[in-house]
């Protein structure tokens, strides 16, 4: 158990680390097309998923 959570705490980090990343861009790159922040926020989205997929199967 101490590894699933050691794990899944170390995946929400790279979770929030990429968060962080597209919403400097965003703020960057005001230019920046509706298409493509909506990509971010589905690839966001389907690794937060992921994640709660892994976290409820272990």
């Amino acid at each position: 158990m101490k590894d699933v959570n050691e794990s899944s705490i170390f995946l929400f980090g790279i979770l929030l680390f990429m968060v962080l990343i597209s919403a400097t861009r965003d703020f960057r790159e005001r230019t920046k097309s509706k298409l493509v922040k909506i990509m971010i926020w589905a690839g966001i989205m389907a690794k937060s998923s992921a994640l709660l997929m892994a976290l409820i199967y272990a």
